[in-house]
């Protein structure tokens, strides 16, 4: 039987799984910090300086309407009040928009839909070395919006 390799490989290969991330992101990441951007837009943002202490948190706004939607992203440093992205962007039938917050701060992400209004709010504030830390803001098909933030494991060494 090959039952017992296919457990042998997955009792090998479940254990790191969400521990090993890559040195640099996937995605080429635009600084876009300033209040009104208006160059091109190739999907991507960056909010914050990146630093050897820690590691960047990532940002999507995903639509999963089949329809173009419109959507209206700021990002403020809670602590000084200040900010650091304001800026619409449209985003395709199942489309997205990726950035990273790049810490350390606390940041207030605020989405808001140009079509119902609605907002959805994020505060987002953890930032190490050891961790990978990414947030995920969906608009459905019905304009509902929603988020999620979800974390790696790992133990840091102090």
């Amino acid at each position: 039987m090959r039952r017992r390799e296919l457990i042998a490989a997955l009792g090998v290969t479940l254990p790191t799984a969400g521990c090993l991330s890559a040195n640099e992101a996937d995605v080429p990441i635009t600084n876009a910090t300033d209040k009104s951007d208006t160059e091109a837009f190739d999907g991507t943002f960056s909010v914050g300086d990146t630093t050897d202490t820690v590691g960047p948190h990532e940002l999507t706004v995903e639509n999963e309407s089949e329809r173009s939607r419109t959507i209206s992203l700021r990002i403020t440093d809670t602590k000084t009040d200040e900010t650091l992205l304001e800026r619409s962007y449209s985003i395709g039938g199942g489309g997205s928009i990726n950035g990273e917050l790049r810490g350390p701060a606390e940041y207030r992400v605020a989405v808001t839909s140009s079509e119902t209004g609605t907002e959805h709010v994020r505060k987002i504030e953890y930032f190490d070395t050891c961790n990978d830390y990414w947030t995920t803001v969906t608009i459905s098909s019905d304009g509902t919006i929603t988020g999620k933030s979800i974390q790696t494991q790992v133990a840091c060494d102090v």
